[in-house]
């Protein structure tokens, strides 16, 4: 009789919450995996680049007996449900294989088709029942070890014909769900749907709601990069009398929808400044995603996916901040697992519906992740505090991604400056950088904001409330293109937002980026402080203290903080007990609403522009401020408050206080890279005041340095980041790049001498061949040219205007 080949393979099925259940079973099988009875296969295996799906399939099929260790989060995984489980039973059914389940836990299995196999430990007592828990995996290794050696004593199984069963007749992997639990989604859907349907507008006064529905607000973005060009140009598709093909992705300079992007791109990673709309996009790409799932048959077209492309349903919307990600790692480790380990992140999907009343089984998400169909928006890469956790958190990610590549979408965003000084996304996860916006946005953007401020509905145009509406938007509209700082400020969705706001307020815009922010900040104190109990100033003074705290939190920037914290921060400001400053902190959520409660617990700033804004006034206001602020002048994450720090000096100080800041900038730099990298702030801090006039550069050794920065472009000179070069690049060109007076020294002579000149596709030993050659390309001829002259760099604006000035 022929029997088994030796080790019988082994497919070890669980839920990723028992991890620690399958490293004990493996430390009692131990001795049966070394003397070649058993080899164990299980998801830990899988290595990096592996197509997680097709592995799965593979073992499934070639598995000799198959080792379940049961509890709850088993049991709601979907995943495991329809894919592992499913085939199990299967083989099970037409005796091509074993299938012992192992009880971990008490959980609802009654019923199930699990119920009718032999189950492990003795008695089918749970493993947590046991009060000697080894003993109990002694009873379980005994029991595999009677079954494998059965198993391996019989013939091998031909298979569904042996027991003249067709394949109809045994269990359908479709209709193989959790056993006994029907899941309905919905009220999660719901709940998604709502939360980011809404957007928050606060400090419009009691004239309007402070609520607008964000597909009504919502002003389409635009995005550049993406993947690279096909290898085949268009001259090779007309060699052969093909139809040219479109370049997949975007070049230089060049813009797409963002509707575009996401239908081409399945895994990317969008880049922006602050309040360039990354966060709002993907609160606009869930809520649809929701509504789609729930019905809505235009909610794929807005977001520009095609219902057909994606198969019978929408992608599923899982929505994480990974701020809070990276908390929840904190304060629920698993030394075990390695700190990149994508069970990590499924971990914090369970913990995101525990308790929540959507209806939901633990391991829901996880496992609707693992099993794919799902869009994973992941939020915020750059506001994860502390460098090396940003950098952990990059890894983790990217294994996610990898992982699941093949059965769902993904889209990251971060700021794009963090991201540049982090260690990247590999080459399969897309860069998109969202555009400025341009004009045509900035019209539709007022377009929609005045029709939702004045509550027209879509497609009403002809009545009262339209023309009051479009009035409104054409007075907006003059009044950003008459302020001087419109040209930035409207680039950026947030920064649209704020104007709109305070031209709502003041029925004027100020000039300079600080006053804007202080603008903004001040009515929106103001809007409700009849329902406050402190003065504007000190409630001000008080969000400062908090926002300069985050900021210096020994464990790196905080994008959220304790309530507790933010309290005690704020109780020197208010001279308030305890109890007091919690109310406080519960007012300002309500009437203001510069800051909220978005989690138990935590406080954090509506948006981070705004705890930058007040960290930076703080600083402005302490006589220590610059001491404070030097050592941190490179650093990403205080990019923004170096810059409005700035600004709130030259309010309050006038030139000669900015003049200080400029030349205390300047000091820092000690050799050529950090001279670069001083000149490169300097004029960050410049183009940022200019709205104000003067000069805050004058009398400074701001030009001598930034001529002495030429060196680092020039062959075998220092390196520096690509981003300080382009800064000083950048500065160069706005004060006058001397380069380019230097007659000779722009010009590089190039020696005369001969060239092959053309192409031929004839013979391939011959100069010249290229299969895909002209005919007008040939013959091959040599061409004799003349010593000249070339310029080194491109044709400058400068360069231009000199040919325009001769006519």
């Amino acid at each position: 009789m022929t029997t088994r080949t030796l080790p019988l393979r082994v497919f070890l099925s669980y839920a990723s919450e028992d991890d620690a259940h399958r490293i004990e079973l493996l430390k009692f099988t131990k001795p049966m995996i070394e003397g070649g009875l058993l080899e164990m296969w299980h998801d830990r295996q899988l290595f990096a680049g592996d197509r997680y799906d097709d592995v799965i399939a593979e073992q499934l099929e070639e598995a000799d007996l198959f080792v379940l260790l049961v509890s709850q989060d088993f049991l709601a995984s979907d995943y495991i449900g329809q894919r592992e489980l499913a085939r199990a039973l299967e083989r099970e059914a037409d005796g091509s294989a074993r299938v012992i389940p192992i009880l971990l836990d008490h959980c609802t299995w009654t019923g199930s088709p699990l119920a009718a196999l032999h189950v492990l430990p003795d008695r089918a007592r749970p493993v947590v029942d046991w009060d000697n828990p080894r003993q109990a995996w002694v009873t379980v290794a005994d029991g595999l070890r009677a079954v494998a050696e059965e198993l391996a004593a019989s013939p091998p199984h031909s298979g569904l014909a042996a027991e003249g069963r067709t394949a109809s007749q045994v269990a359908s992997p479709a209709r193989v769900t959790t056993p006994g639990v029907e899941i309905d989604p919905s009220r999660y859907l719901e709940w998604l749907r709502e939360e980011h349907t809404w957007l928050d507008v606060r400090g419009m006064g009691a004239q309007v709601s402070e609520k607008m529905e964000l597909r009504h607000v919502y002003t389409e973005l635009a995005v550049s990069g993406g993947a690279r060009e096909r290898q085949a140009g268009a001259k090779a598709h007309d060699a052969r009398g093909d139809v040219p093909g479109a370049v997949e992705g975007l070049g230089d300079g060049a813009h797409a929808g963002i509707d575009e992007a996401l239908a081409e791109h399945e895994h990317a990673v969008l880049l922006g400044d602050p309040g360039s709309g990354k966060t709002t996009l993907l609160r606009f790409v869930a809520q649809n995603l929701a509504r789609a799932r729930l019905g809505d048959p235009d909610a794929l077209a807005r977001i520009g996916l095609d219902a057909e492309a994606e198969g019978l349903e929408a992608p599923f919307p899982i929505f994480v901040r990974l701020e809070r990600l990276a908390s929840f790692l904190r304060d629920h480790p698993r030394p075990d697992l390695p700190d990149i380990a994508p069970e990590h992140f499924y971990r914090y999907l369970d913990h995101l519906v525990a308790g929540h009343g959507h209806g939901l089984p633990a391991g829901y998400l996880s496992g609707r992740a693992k099993a794919g169909g799902c869009f994973l928006l992941l939020d915020g890469l750059d506001e994860v505090p502390g460098s090396d956790t940003r950098a952990t958190m990059v890894e983790l990610v990217g294994q996610v991604i990898r992982q699941g590549r093949t059965r769902n979408r993904h889209l990251v965003t971060c700021r794009t400056r963090a991201y540049e000084d982090l260690t990247q996304f590999r080459d399969d996860v897309t860069t998109l950088t969202l555009a400025p916006f341009r004009r045509p946005q900035v019209e539709r953007f007022v377009e929609n904001w005045s029709r939702a401020l004045h509550r027209v509905p879509p497609g009403e145009s002809d009545t009262p409330r339209a023309d009051t509406a479009r009035e409104y938007g054409a007075d907006l509209l003059r009044a950003i293109d008459d302020n001087p700082s419109s040209a930035s400020f409207s680039e950026s969705p947030l920064m649209l937002t704020v104007l709109a706001v305070v031209y709502w307020s003041e029925r004027k815009l100020p000039e300079q980026r600080a006053e804007l922010y202080e603008a903004a900040v001040r009515y929106l104190l103001e809007s409700r402080r009849d329902l406050a109990d402190h003065s504007t100033g000190v409630r001000k003074e008080a969000l400062q203290a908090i926002a300069i705290a985050m900021f210096e939190d020994p464990d790196g920037v905080q994008r959220s903080v304790g309530r507790e914290d933010a309290a005690r921060a704020a109780r020197p400001c208010l001279g308030l007990d305890r109890d007091a400053a919690l109310a406080f902190l519960e007012n300002e959520e309500l009437h203001s609403g510069i800051v909220v409660s978005r989690s138990a617990g935590e406080v954090e700033f509506w948006h981070l522009t705004f705890q930058e804004y007040l960290a930076a006034h703080e600083l402005a206001q302490d006589e220590e401020g610059w001491a404070r602020l030097e050592q941190r002048l490179h650093d990403d994450r205080w990019s923004e408050v170096v810059l409005l720090y700035a600004g709130c000096r030259l309010r309050f100080g006038g030139q000669r206080a900015a003049r200080r800041i400029v030349e205390h900038v300047l000091a820092t730099g000690s050799d050529r890279v950090s001279r670069a990298r001083a000149v490169a702030l300097t004029a960050r801090i410049l183009r940022d005041l200019t709205p104000y006039g003067g000069d805050p550069a004058a009398g400074t050794r701001y030009e001598e340095m930034l001529r002495d920065t030429l060196g680092i472009f020039e062959p075998g000179g220092e390196v520096v980041a690509e981003s300080v070069r382009v800064e000083v690049g950048d500065a160069l060109g706005a004060a006058g790049d001397p380069r380019l007076a230097d007659p000779e020294g722009k010009w590089v002579t190039v020696p005369g001498g001969t060239l092959l000149m053309g192409a031929q596709k004839a013979d391939r030993s011959a100069p010249g061949f290229d299969d895909l050659a002209y005919d007008n390309e040939s013959p091959v001829h040599e061409v004799r040219v003349p010593e000249f002259r070339i310029g080194r760099f491109p044709v400058t604006v400068q360069e231009f205007r000199a040919f325009v000035d001769a006519g």
